[in-house]
């Protein structure tokens, strides 16, 4: 199976699921797929609250502990000369626990916790 087939099959299926995870008041994450010659594997999640209502509360418990606040979740700050919004953590990462947003194109990042200046946030 080629790679635009597999990208098709995924497309189309996550329509459907969305759809059923509205149905059902469920949240759909973390769909992904692998291909090969003869093949296509995806994968799907659901869960019944959304990815940043865990992530919220997650942050909210344990954001002193890298020297943040509990207002801090959502806000953007700067990186280099991009902008990028604060949406997690993870406390067992010991060099890369903050999660990041990259404003322009919404990919994910991990950062220090030291190399995200509270002075910068921009919002």
């Amino acid at each position: 199976m080629d790679k635009q087939t597999a990208k098709t099959l995924l497309s189309e299926l996550q329509k459907v699921a969305k759809k059923i995870a509205n149905e059902n008041s469920l949240y759909l994450e973390k769909t992904r797929g692998t291909y090969g010659n003869e093949f296509v594997d995806i994968k799907l999640s659901f869960h019944e609250s959304d990815q940043s209502t865990r992530e919220k509360k997650n942050w909210n418990k344990n954001c002193n502990l890298y020297g943040f606040k509990k207002e801090d979740f959502g806000k953007n700050f700067t990186h280099f000369g991009e902008t990028y919004k604060v949406i997690g953590l993870n406390t067992k990462a010991k060099k890369f626990p903050i999660y990041g947003e990259r404003i322009k194109d919404g990919k994910k990042f991990k950062f220090k916790a030291g190399s995200i200046n509270l002075g910068e946030m921009v919002n």
